[in-house]
């Protein structure tokens, strides 16, 4: 399994996918990924902030900041119909993670 490095984080490569040229800035990610889940929303997972070794959720941080929120753009992204990994995901534990 790949290890991907970012300007903010490492992680594994089984949950997050790499862009299209042309949108090249961004990536999709298996959102119902644990591990992504730790980053963004729950915090405290195994990844931590390379530089300061914080592992807060991103969302978290967002809001320290004195924002009200964030915007995530193409959650459906997984419903693709070249995309069986949610519907695995949802085979197997029936349903969206909380």
């Amino acid at each position: 399994e790949e290890i991907v490095r970012d300007e903010e984080f490492i992680y594994d490569d089984k949950w997050c996918y790499s862009a299209t040229a042309e949108f090249s800035e961004e990536a999709v990610v298996e959102w119902w990924h644990p591990d992504w889940r730790d980053i963004i929303i729950h915090g405290g997972g195994r990844y931590a902030d390379k530089a300061t070794g914080d592992t807060t959720s991103s969302i978290d941080r967002v809001l320290a900041q004195g924002f009200d929120g964030v915007y995530l753009d193409n959650p459906d992204s997984c419903l693709d119909s070249n995309w069986d990994a949610f519907n695995e995901y949802w085979r197997l534990h029936g349903g969206i993670p909380e």
